[in-house]
């Protein structure tokens, strides 16, 4: 109950706490003058916190199961202090006594009672119609398998926990509104697409908080001056868009021409640019339709032929910009009348060229841009601040321009901009299973490129093409030489530099599960590790020579398609050092001297040619006494993946050395379906703000596939941006971290604009799915309830992944997921909106699969359920894993498609043994 809003409390649980505040009995007291069945019942309740989804102390875990409709009759009876108070009917009952009121299964009960129970389910026992209606079932009668089934039919025709509810016109706070009964499995409960919540309240019922928006410089009505979110930073707050509080969206009107006073709309530009200053009595800059802007260039390149090749990407940067609004640029005096129009004038710095005057800004990304009557006029240092105010500006037109009488009309404005890390990345894993099409990538650099990100890396296992390792790559649709050298290109012309990245000493199972390899593995006949369900080989052995031998091989085929100085070799986790062959080695030496050696000899490899060695930082900062040991040019990625995770502290003692480190948070897109937004936007925040503090010099935003990479790739493109903005500026990671706090609503706008193409159902549905893990069963480290209910079928659920998890829970999820459904199918369908579609009915089937385990008992297993049970499920399953090819193509090579859809597969097979 912790973390949850206090108006989604019930009447029941806030009596039961006003009846503890008095002078109560001790709990075994109350619990031993219950009539015998039911103080058996709860003595086993209060001493088995398997039902609890957190270990509480007793007398807390009690008050948690005061929100059961069994708890909470039988204190509202029995608890000294309240005699006297007025008992509600039970449902089914007239007010007066007599005969229980005829009703069919589907229809509502006259009289409801709101207890946010785990879906409590009356079991006629044909006996008299008051023990019946008085006799749960929830873990009082019916054998689990009863419960399993019953369960599972009811969440699918939509009546799995009514008692949850208020009567009808009065839904509770803090719950989806009511599911009509008999919607079906694929429909399910929900609320209708379009419809609006009663004002004052959010999609889910609670009272709706002022909407935030992240705009620098906004002034609210109060007259406080308010931060780059529209906070005031005097209240305390946290990262939290997972529980709601959600205003109804107001769509953006600076997305619509003619909406009302230019000057008037906040400021909205991603990354925050350092200073923004809107020149409200200056003219505004007016486009003419059909005119050309003149385009003058002075210091480098001053003539057309002196132009470099870095100054023409940045130009041709410009030129994407002003085509947002129909515009051409064209040099000025090539007789093509571009004199007639517009000005936009470029003066970048050129230290070579004599007499040239000097751009005042502090770094080679740094730049001025200033919009006008007069025109646009940029000043940057280099090529990389003239397509980094380009980027800039294309956001302004879009976001704060509209046709006008006299061509296209935007606010004057005067920006100061520069990047707070000098590296600002993103990491793709190509390796599992998920391999992108040439096209998707292409369009992922644009983005990237606008949200000034200038570092891309490929993670590789065994996805490029080496001519001599076909075996390894055969079936996984791998990166070729040219297809590299190709994207290489596509990134150096939007200022991104393309970084190889092979895995080279743990993570090499792919690789070593063939037998022409498998001589090399630390432990040849297989170890179980995390990446697997069966036992095979994972770490190459680091005291064997032919080790060294096959990575200068690979080195020597994969890094001359790349233009990059730097190269990702990993070295991460590996768990089977010292397990094998390397055993006696680590006993003489300890394992860390021995994973030290190795590192040495793949650094001599990497600077044999001519790069700077970039590895994982895991293992030297679980062993601190070898950190000074490392070679001093290598640089150390310090990663975590958690919104507590310790950056302070890691990034401290790297510090401490004086060498050259980065940061790498994640998306939190992995081991999930929908993503975890909440714990992406407080991993990304603490990482800008911890290696800034430490003087990281690069921040990587990694997105991982682990487990058939089942998430759709946009779940993962909202917090790449949101991470390319903390990046570029820390004081949005500080508001973000510790200022008034974000909710949903707050990024919907940026997901809107900048991601999404303006696509307000794609947005809202992506920001609502990665809502979902708080709301069922987490938060969970490092994935979600929902995704492991799938990876560890075979498992019972006493686990502590599973431990915040009920049947009222996804009963919830599983409504909230079928209103996703509803608007995504009120627009026209596009291979995005299937991916999001898929993604809801993989979420909903587990909703299944969790209420039939959880009915049964956490310590059943799922071949242990009904066969009836085990049979729809399976059957669900396998038509879910027979549409996967639909959406994932749309994306993906088939590369690796087989392989996901076999992790599928195996759990319908469980069910079905």
């Amino acid at each position: 109950m912790a973390g949850r809003h206090p108006a989604s409390f019930s009447r029941d649980t806030a009596y039961a706490r006003s009846v503890e505040t008095r002078a109560a009995p001790p709990i075994g007291d109350t619990i031993t003058a219950l009539p015998p069945p039911l103080s058996a019942k709860l003595q086993e309740l209060t001493q088995d916190d398997r039902h609890l989804p957190v270990r509480l102390p007793r007398a807390e875990r009690l008050r948690s199961r005061c929100r059961r409709r069994l708890v909470c009759a039988a204190l509202r009876r029995r608890t000294p202090g309240k005699r006297g108070r007025r008992r509600r009917p039970l449902p089914g009952r007239q007010r007066h006594g007599g005969p229980p009121l005829a009703r069919r299964r589907d229809s509502r009960p006259q009289h409801r009672h709101r207890t946010r129970s785990l879906g409590l389910v009356r079991q006629q026992s044909g006996r008299s119609p008051r023990r019946d209606a008085r006799r749960w079932r929830y873990g009082v009668l019916g054998t689990p398998a009863l419960r399993a089934g019953e369960a599972l039919h009811l969440l699918r025709d939509g009546s799995l926990g009514r008692e949850d509810r208020a009567p009808r016109g009065r839904e509770a706070p803090g719950l989806p509104p009511r599911p009509h009964p008999g919607t079906g499995l694929r429909g399910g409960p929900g609320l209708a697409a379009g419809t609006r919540p009663r004002s004052g309240r959010d999609l889910q019922g609670r009272p709706a908080r002022r909407q935030l928006r992240h705009d620098a410089g906004a002034v609210p009505a109060d007259g406080r001056r308010t931060g780059a979110d529209g906070g005031s930073g005097d209240r305390p707050s946290r990262v939290d868009f997972g529980r709601g509080r959600r205003a109804p969206y107001q769509p953006d009107r600076r997305r619509h021409p003619g909406a009302g006073d230019l000057s008037r709309r906040p400021v909205s530009l991603w990354p925050p640019p350092r200073r923004v200053e809107v020149l409200d009595a200056a003219d505004p800059l007016v486009l003419p339709a059909g005119a050309p802007v003149a385009l003058h260039v002075t210091g480098a390149g001053a003539e057309p032929a002196e132009v470099s090749e870095e100054l023409e990407f940045a130009l041709a940067g410009l030129r994407r910009a002003l085509a947002t609004t129909g515009q051409q640029l064209l040099p000025a005096g090539a007789g093509n009348g571009s004199g007639d129009g517009i000005a936009c004038r470029v003066a970048v710095d050129s230290p070579g060229a004599e007499g040239a005057s000097r751009v005042d800004v502090p770094t080679n990304e740094s730049y001025r841009l200033r919009t006008g009557r007069n025109g646009i006029t940029i000043l940057a240092a280099t090529p990389t601040g003239v397509f980094r105010a380009a980027s800039t500006l294309k956001q302004w037109l879009t976001s704060r321009g509209r046709p006008a009488a006299a061509g296209f009309e935007a606010p004057a404005t005067d920006i100061e901009d520069r990047p707070d890390f000098p590296i600002r990345g993103a990491m793709l894993d190509v390796s599992r299973n998920r391999m992108p099409r040439m096209d998707y990538l292409k369009r992922l650099i644009d983005r990237l490129a606008d949200w000034k990100i200038n570092h891309l890396q490929l993670y590789v296992e065994h996805t490029y093409a080496y001519a001599d390792h076909e075996e390894v790559w055969r079936n996984a649709s791998p990166f070729t030489a040219a297809e590299i050298r190709e994207l290489d290109a596509c990134c150096r012309e939007r200022f991104i530099e393309l970084t190889p990245n092979q895995n080279s000493f743990g993570h090499f199972h792919r690789w070593l599960i063939h037998d022409r390899y498998r001589p090399l593995a630390e432990v040849p006949e297989g170890f179980q590790h995390p990446f697997s369900i069966v036992p095979e080989p994972f770490s190459l052995c680091a005291t064997d020579p032919r080790v060294l031998e096959l990575l200068e091989g690979l080195y020597d085929e994969l890094l001359p398609q790349f233009g990059s100085r730097r190269f990702n070799v990993g070295l991460d986790e590996t768990f089977d050092l010292g397990r094998g062959r390397s055993a006696e080695a680590c006993e003489e030496r300890g394992k860390p001297a021995v994973y030290l050696d190795f590192l040495r000899q793949v650094h001599e490899l990497v600077t044999e040619r001519d790069r700077q060695m970039l590895f994982w930082g895991d293992i030297i900062l679980e062993h601190p006494e070898v950190i000074d040991q490392v070679p001093e040019d290598a640089v150390a990625l310090c990663w975590g993946y958690d919104a507590s995770h310790p950056f302070e502290d890691q990034c401290a003692r790297l510090a401490a050395l004086g060498r050259e480190f980065w940061v790498c948070p994640g998306t939190s897109s992995w081991h999930s379906f929908g993503g975890r937004l909440q714990n992406a936007v407080g991993n990304l925040a603490l990482a800008a703000t911890a290696g800034s503090v430490a003087g990281a010099q690069g921040l990587l935003i990694t997105d991982w596939g682990d487990h058939g990479h089942l998430q759709p790739p946009l779940i993962a493109e909202l917090p790449l941006s949101i991470g390319a903005g903390f990046a570029w500026s820390v004081e949005a990671a500080r508001e973000a971290a510790s200022g008034p706090e974000r909710t949903e609503e707050a990024w919907l706008d940026h997901a809107v604009r900048l991601v999404y193409d303006g696509d307000e159902t794609l947005a809202r549905t992506v920001i609502d799915l990665g809502a979902i893990d708080l709301d069922c069963g987490g938060p969970v480290i490092n994935g979600t309830a929902l995704f492991y209910l799938l990876r560890f079928i075979d498992d019972d659920l006493t686990h502590r992944r599973f431990r915040r998890l009920s049947i009222g829970t996804l009963q919830r999820t599983y409504a909230r997921l079928a209103a996703n459904r509803d608007r995504l199918n009120q627009v026209e369908s596009d291979p995005s909106h299937a991916a999001l579609d898929w993604t809801c009915r993989m979420m909903t089937w587990c909703c299944q699969l969790g209420v039939a385990r959880l009915a049964a008992g956490r310590g059943l297993l799922a071949g242990q359920l009904p066969t009836k049970v085990r049979a729809t499920l399976g059957a669900d399953l396998c038509d879910i894993a027979g549409d996967l090819p639909d959406v994932w193509l749309a994306t993906s090579r088939e590369g690796g498609l087989r392989e996901s859809q076999d992790l599928l597969l195996r759990a319908a097979a469980i069910l079905d043994s």
